[in-house]
C-alpha cells in the first residue's frame, strides 16, 4: 500500500544585501592572538629543566628560546622546506578480505 502524495511547496532561497552596509567592517569573530613575547615569556617560565643542567647551562637554554622564538609557534601551520618519497615495492593494491570484529 503506498503513502498518498503530497505536493510540497516550493524553497526559494533569496538575500538581500545593502550596498552602503556591504562596506563598512562587519563584526566577524575573530582569533584574537594574545601577545606573542608575554606569551612566550609565560611558556619558558613554566618549563621544567633537566635538574642534571647546571645554572649556567639553565641560562644558556633559556637565551637560546629567547633567541629563537620565532622559530616555534602555537599555531600550527604546514611547511614546504622538506618533502619525501614513498617508494611501493610494487604497483598493486593490497586487497583484504573483511573480517568480522567481535561485538565486546
Amino acid at each position: 500500500m503506498l503513502k498518498p502524495y503530497h505536493q510540497r511547496e516550493e524553497n526559494i532561497n533569496l538575500l538581500c544585501i545593502d550596498p552602503l552596509k556591504h562596506d563598512e567592517e562587519e563584526d566577524m569573530p575573530s582569533l584574537e592572538l594574545e601577545n606573542e613575547m608575554s606569551e612566550w615569556s609565560k611558556i619558558i617560565s613554566d618549563v621544567q629543566l633537566n635538574s642534571k643542567l647546571s645554572q649556567i647551562q639553565r641560562g644558556q637554554l633559556k637565551e637560546l628560546l629567547y633567541e629563537y622564538s620565532n622559530l616555534f609557534s602555537n599555531i600550527p601551520g604546514c611547511t614546504d622546506l622538506a618533502e619525501h618519497d614513498i617508494e611501493l615495492e610494487s604497483e598493486r593494491a593490497i586487497v583484504a578480505k573483511p573480517y568480522r570484529m567481535s561485538p565486546r
